[in-house]
């Protein structure tokens, strides 16, 4: 008797916070949403519809990586609902991983096909990385003002990748654009990230003599 108590109250618990939680979310109050799904997820945390909610108010709070880190957590609990891949397509689209963010939001649609949100957010994925593989062939042909363009439309800097594991700032620095560097580093490119063959942006540069992206 005492241990069914103690669950119905923690259920409760859970209940509670979760109610909490999604009115704070309705009204933008992303950060005290988050905390009460935390307390709602410490009461019942094998609960994926919390770890899915907790997901949608920390990719509203720019926390992408938190996000997608309880988006995956939502599908392992709950391996067929379309929700838990619509939260972790986002958070992905977030991150700029907008390949892997294709995929994700497929087998969603494979969970629910014909839902309305996913197949608009899938439209839109696509079209933002074909938007990315173009900021990547800018930075390839050093056209530094196209460069700037598309990361002023919210473009991802690491957005696009090439089979060789080139991103657009690697392409920059190997053609020793210091501004389109410049600007993609400021845009939250990766600044350690390197090709297939273990190249990173620093080594390109000084193997092109390309003394102004070094500095």
């Amino acid at each position: 008797a005492g241990g069914r108590k103690k669950l119905l109250a923690l259920r409760k618990m859970s209940d509670d916070h979760k109610a909490a939680g999604n009115a704070a979310f309705k009204e933008g109050r992303f950060n005290e949403a988050a905390t009460h799904f935390t307390a709602a997820i410490a009461a019942d945390p094998s609960n994926a519809v919390l770890f899915s909610n907790r997901s949608g108010a920390l990719a509203s709070l720019g926390r992408y990586e938190e996000a997608l880190a309880d988006a995956e957590r939502a599908t392992a609990l709950r391996p067929d609902w379309a929700k838990g891949f619509s939260r972790k397509g986002a958070a992905l689209y977030g991150l700029g991983r907008y390949a892997e963010a294709i995929t994700t939001y497929e087998a969603g649609l494979r969970a629910e096909p014909g839902n309305a949100q996913m197949t608009q957010a899938l439209r839109d994925v696509h079209a933002r990385l074909q938007a990315a593989r173009g900021l990547f062939e800018a930075a390839s042909e050093g056209a530094t003002a196209r460069v700037r363009a598309a990361l002023a439309a919210g473009v991802h800097p690491d957005g696009y990748e090439a089979d060789d594991g080139q991103t657009a700032l690697l392409a920059a620095a190997r053609l020793g654009d210091a501004e389109a560097v410049e600007a993609l580093l400021a845009a939250g490119a990766r600044a350690g990230a390197r090709t297939r063959a273990g190249e990173s942006a620093a080594a390109l540069a000084k193997k092109g003599g390309h003394d102004a992206v070094l500095k």
